[in-house]
């Protein structure tokens, strides 16, 4: 039976070759894990080690002075990214909400307590790029649209057609 410190070492191990994959990098697992086991640079290039499909979250998020102007502001910005997605070849079914908070911003009012003085609007958007070779450039064209107020938070390779992963559209209504 594999033990925590067994999960997290094939957690990393799996990690460090997505990462290396996506970039473009050797795969080198027994690097990552501490063996001597490596793919030689030739065979990098293969199809059959590149990502067809990558599956990324994507983190949007806003402080303004109300919660209406933090909501309204991070579905403008979040509009802004889903739209340069699409732009990009990401079929809308293919990026939505995952998660959405939203928190007060709390400053210490210099007696021991502490005074609201904002709030804090984080989304974050389940992205599958069904092109994989293109993951990178796709991504840093949707971070850009939101002109700084998102960042990708995790990339990682699929299968080519994931079973049953599919977000809910955000809804920019709102």
């Amino acid at each position: 039976m594999p033990t925590a410190t067994t999960c997290v070492t094939r957690s990393l191990v799996t990690a460090t070759l997505a990462v290396g994959l996506l970039a473009g990098g050797t795969a080198s697992a027994g690097a990552a894990s501490g063996g001597d086991r490596t793919v030689p640079a030739t065979e990098v290039a293969r199809p059959a080690l590149a990502c067809k499909t990558v599956l990324a979250t994507v983190v949007v998020e806003s402080v303004k002075r109300t919660a209406s102007e933090a909501m309204n502001h991070n579905t403008a910005v979040t509009r802004r990214v889903l739209e340069t997605l699409e732009a990009n070849g990401v079929a809308p079914r293919d990026a939505g909400t995952l998660r959405l908070s939203l928190t007060p911003v709390l400053e210490p009012d210099g007696s021991g307590g502490s005074v609201v003085t904002g709030y804090r609007v984080r989304r974050t958007l389940a992205v599958t790029i069904r092109a994989g070779d293109r993951a990178t450039a796709i991504l840093d064209k949707a971070v850009a649209a939101a002109g700084g107020a998102a960042r990708v938070t995790s990339v990682s390779c699929a299968p080519s057609d994931p079973a049953g992963r599919q977000p809910s559209r955000v809804n920019t209504s709102a």
